[in-house]
C-alpha cells in the first residue's frame, strides 16, 4: 500500500514539475514577443519624430510615413543662357550657382566649397552676343570660349570663374577658315554652331557637359541659333525654324517669299517675342533689306512694326528688351545703325559707318569698330577702353569681362581670343 502511494506521489512530481516547465517557457516566450513589439514601436515613433524635423528645417508641410520615403530634387550646375522667354519663364529662372539668395546647403555639398565659389557676381550675358558671333559664353561658376590652336583649328574652353583653371572641352579637325561660334548654355548642354562643308553647311552641335559627348542636331545653311526656354531656334535658308533642344520636331515659323536667291533672315528673341526683318529687298554685296516684324514664339500674330527704316539682314540685328539694334536704311538718311523701340517708336541712327558693332549688358553699352572699343557705363557716356585690332569690331559681353578677337602676335596667320575686363583693366589673350 505505501509502494502505490508513493508511486503516486512520484507521478504527482513528476507532472508539476512538467506543468511549471511549460508555464516558463509560456512567460519567457511572452516575455520575447512583448520586447521585440515594443522595439518596433519604439523604432517607428523615432523615425516619425526625424521625419517631422527634417521637414520643418526643409520648409516642407507635407507629411511623409518615414524619412526613408523622401525625396531629394537634384541640382544642376550649369546655368542656362539669359534669354528671354515669358512663356518658358525663362528670365532667367535657373538659380545662378552664386546667387546669395540660394538655400544653405550642408557643409558637404561641393558647391559650398570655398574653391568653388565665383569670384563674381552671377554672370549677365550681352544681349547681343550671338549676333557678334557668340564666340563666349558663361554662368556664375564657368566660361566657356573659343581659342585658336593652331591655323585651321579651333577649340572650345572651359574655365573655372574661382580658380581660373582651363580645360579643353572641344577641338575641330584641321580646315582652312574653319567656323565655330554660337556658343549657348542650356541646361546641362553646351551648343554651338560648326561648318561642314567650304562655309555653306553648317550643323548645330550639342555637348553634355556631364559626359563630354557631342552629337549634331541639325544641319543646313542655318544662322542666328538661338535657345530660349525649351526650345531651339535658327534660321536655315529663308526661314526661321523652332525644334526641341534634341532637334526633334522641327517647324517653321516664318519664310521669306522673293524671287531673288536665297537670303537669310535676321531675327532675335525678347520678352517672349521673335523679332525679324523680311529680306525683300536685295542690295549690292549680297545685303537684303526689309520691314521689321513681330511674332510670337509658335509663330502667331505676325505684326508689322510701323517704323520709317528697314532692316539689313547681314549685319547686326538684337534687342536689349526695349529697343531693337540694328543696321538698316531710311529714306532721309540712308544706311547705317540705327535703334527704336521694340513698338517702332523713338528712331534714331546711332552711327553713319561706325561702331561696326553694339552690345549692351545691365547698365554697360559697349560699342566698337574695327580699331577702338569704347564703354558707356550707367548712361555717361562713351570713353575710350581700348585701342587695337579688333577683328570685324565683333565684342561679346560674359559678366564684367569683354570678350573680341584680334591679329595673332606670335606671326601665326589666325586670330585669338582676347578679354578685357569692363574697367579696362586685365587685357588677356586666351589663346
Amino acid at each position: 500500500m505505501k509502494k502505490i502511494e508513493y508511486r503516486k506521489s512520484l507521478v504527482m512530481l513528476v507532472a508539476l514539475a512538467c506543468l511549471c516547465s511549460a508555464c516558463g517557457e509560456d512567460n519567457e516566450t511572452k516575455g520575447k514577443n512583448g520586447k521585440a513589439s515594443d522595439s518596433k514601436i519604439t523604432a517607428s515613433l523615432d523615425e516619425s519624430d526625424d521625419s517631422g524635423e527634417e521637414e520643418k528645417e526643409d520648409g516642407n508641410s507635407e507629411e511623409t510615413a518615414t524619412s526613408a520615403t523622401r525625396e531629394t530634387k537634384p541640382t544642376t550646375d550649369h546655368v542656362t543662357e539669359v534669354i528671354d522667354d515669358t512663356d518658358a519663364s525663362q528670365e532667367p529662372v535657373e538659380e545662378d550657382p552664386s546667387d546669395g539668395k540660394k538655400k544653405d546647403s550642408d557643409d558637404s555639398d561641393p558647391k559650398t566649397d570655398p574653391s568653388t565659389v565665383p569670384v563674381t557676381q552671377p554672370s549677365y550675358l550681352g544681349a547681343a552676343n550671338l549676333a557678334n558671333g557668340g564666340f563666349a559664353t558663361g554662368n556664375g561658376t564657368y566660361n566657356y570660349f573659343i581659342v585658336h590652336p593652331e591655323d585651321g583649328i579651333l577649340a572650345i574652353v572651359q574655365e573655372t570663374r574661382a580658380t581660373g583653371s582651363k580645360l579643353e572641352m572641344y577641338r575641330t579637325t584641321y580646315k582652312p577658315g574653319v567656323v565655330l561660334d554660337s556658343l549657348i548654355l542650356a541646361g546641362d548642354y553646351l551648343y554651338f554652331r560648326e561648318d561642314a562643308l567650304d562655309g555653306e553647311i553648317f550643323g548645330i552641335r550639342r555637348m553634355d557637359l556631364n559626359t563630354g559627348e557631342v552629337e549634331c542636331i541639325s544641319d543646313g545653311a542655318i544662322s542666328g541659333v538661338t535657345v530660349c526656354g525649351d526650345s531651339l531656334y535658327f534660321c536655315r535658308d529663308s526661314a526661321i525654324v523652332k525644334c526641341d533642344l534634341d532637334g526633334y520636331n522641327e517647324r517653321v515659323l516664318f519664310e521669306a517669299k522673293h524671287s531673288a536667291m536665297t537670303a537669310k533672315v535676321a531675327f532675335c528673341i525678347a520678352d517672349g517675342k521673335i523679332y525679324f526683318s523680311d529680306p525683300t529687298n536685295f542690295a549690292t554685296g549680297g545685303m537684303f533689306f526689309g520691314k521689321l516684324y513681330s511674332m510670337d514664339l509658335d509663330g502667331k500674330n505676325h505684326t508689322e512694326i510701323p517704323v520709317e527704316a528697314e532692316a539689313c539682314n547681314e549685319e547686326i540685328f538684337f534687342s536689349d528688351g526695349e529697343r531693337i539694334y540694328f543696321f538698316g536704311n531710311t529714306d532721309s538718311d540712308g544706311t547705317g545703325y540705327y535703334s527704336c523701340k521694340v513698338d517702332g517708336s523713338e528712331l534714331e541712327m546711332t552711327a553713319k559707318a561706325a561702331p561696326t558693332s553694339r552690345n549692351i549688358s545691365e547698365d554697360v553699352d559697349v560699342v566698337a569698330t574695327s580699331d577702338e572699343l569704347y564703354v558707356d557705363k550707367y548712361g555717361n557716356g562713351h570713353e575710350l577702353l581700348y585701342t587695337g585690332n579688333i577683328r570685324m569690331g565683333k565684342i561679346v559681353i560674359v559678366g564684367d569681362e569683354i570678350y573680341f578677337m584680334g591679329p595673332d602676335d606670335s606671326g601665326r596667320s589666325s586670330n585669338v581670343t582676347k578679354r578685357i575686363k569692363i574697367d579696362g583693366s586685365d587685357e588677356t589673350v586666351l589663346g
